[in-house]
């Protein structure tokens, strides 16, 4: 496990390939922890056994110096939104971005040529593709000094919202024409659900505990997953039905035209994307 302060990452590699890293925040910061605590590994692991352990100080430097991108559709404002962010320190200005679209039938084009002159974060606002209900390819390329950096293709679709949850013109969320504030509340099964409601959370996520007592079974997840939606119509609160190809839970995606109160809730279709 590295921390890398520059980018404030942390950084888990498993067997020398990278399993997973996320950023605490943007910009430079300094983690605080207490010298004198304890540092303990794989607690609740049975017959685990540590072998050896090594600290080491400075930037990890697991991996050459690059960027994140981001692609994220807005329908709701016929865009899509380009973001450019956590710029490693280390990498030489200006970096050169180029965005190309293809379209489902294979047509390639080039969208947009993005010239970074500092390591702040860049946003930009795109018309989403024409081609309505299809995937499209978006690509991100980048490089510094004629060298590549980053290359990432991301697929997004131009599929209008239906449904009682809206973003509307200002950035409020309504539901069925009435705006209210989103106050989210993770992990809890639907027992915990009145308490929830009388703390004040409106909107729940609770797939994570959904997986941990299912497993792999789509039965008894979809089981848990009526459960759920029962107590959330019952307490007034908003279900967020996730729909997400990295934890095989596509297969909630007709729930939301079968089921009506399901459609009252929010899916998420595809990592990064909401």
């Amino acid at each position: 496990m590295a921390y890398d302060e520059g980018l404030g990452a942390v950084t888990t590699r498993i067997d020398g390939m990278t399993d997973r890293q996320r950023y605490r925040y943007r910009g430079p910061e300094r983690l605080q922890c207490d010298g004198r605590g304890v540092l303990t590994l794989f607690q609740g692991f049975r017959q685990c056994r540590v072998g050896a352990v090594r600290l080491n100080t400075g930037r990890p430097h697991l991996a050459p110096p690059g960027l994140e991108a981001y692609v994220t559709p807005l329908p709701y404002q016929g865009r899509m939104m380009v973001t450019l962010d956590h710029l490693d320190p280390e990498l030489p200005l200006p970096i050169e971005v180029t965005l190309v679209g293809e379209k489902a039938s294979g047509e390639a084009s080039t969208l947009e040529r993005i010239a970074l002159e500092s390591r702040e974060k860049k946003v930009v606002l795109l018309d989403l593709p024409t081609w309505k209900n299809s995937l499209h390819t978006i690509t991100v390329n980048a490089t510094a000094t004629g060298r590549a950096v980053y290359s990432r293709n991301f697929r997004i679709a131009d599929v209008q919202p239906a449904g009682g949850i809206r973003i509307e013109d200002d950035h409020t969320l309504s539901q069925h024409g009435k705006k209210f504030f989103p106050l989210m509340v993770y992990h809890a099964m639907p027992g915990d659900f009145p308490l929830l409601a009388e703390l004040g959370f409106n909107v729940l996520l609770n797939d994570f505990n959904l997986r941990q007592h299912a497993g792999r079974d789509t039965a008894v997840y979809s089981t848990l997953l009526r459960e759920s939606l029962d107590a959330a119509e019952k307490n007034h609160l908003l279900l967020w039905v996730t729909a997400n190809r990295d934890f095989n839970t596509l297969f909630t995606i007709p729930w939301r035209r079968i089921i009506p109160r399901c459609s009252a809730g929010m899916a998420r279709m595809n990592r990064g994307v909401t």
